[in-house]
């Protein structure tokens, strides 16, 4: 769509982000209240920080090994993660905690 489509990626990637802050930062506090929530906060994210900061390593590690295997490899892990999240959510849906 080239050109056209880049104000509306722009919105909404930036709602996605909006979003996922709001949600990393109050589902936590829904789940397991108030008391040592930034205790409890900074244990849970400490390591989706590490990961983000040895993706772009590990990344160009498999690009440089596999060429476009890595490409393929992403993909897959895209695609298990869906998945995942698929069977949750029949999960939670079939059985309501």
């Amino acid at each position: 769509m080239g050109a056209p489509a880049a104000n509306v990626f722009s919105f909404l990637h930036g709602f996605g982000n909006g979003i996922l802050t709001i949600a990393k930062g109050t589902l936590p506090l829904a789940i397991f209240g108030a008391r040592d929530y930034g205790l409890r906060l900074g244990l849970l994210m400490a390591p989706a920080r590490f990961a983000q900061a040895l993706s772009p390593l590990a990344f160009a590690f498999l690009i440089e090994r596999f060429a476009d295997g890595a490409l393929f490899l992403s993909c897959a892990l895209g695609l298990l993660a869906f998945a995942m999240l698929s069977l949750l959510n029949h999960l939670t849906t079939r059985n309501p905690v």
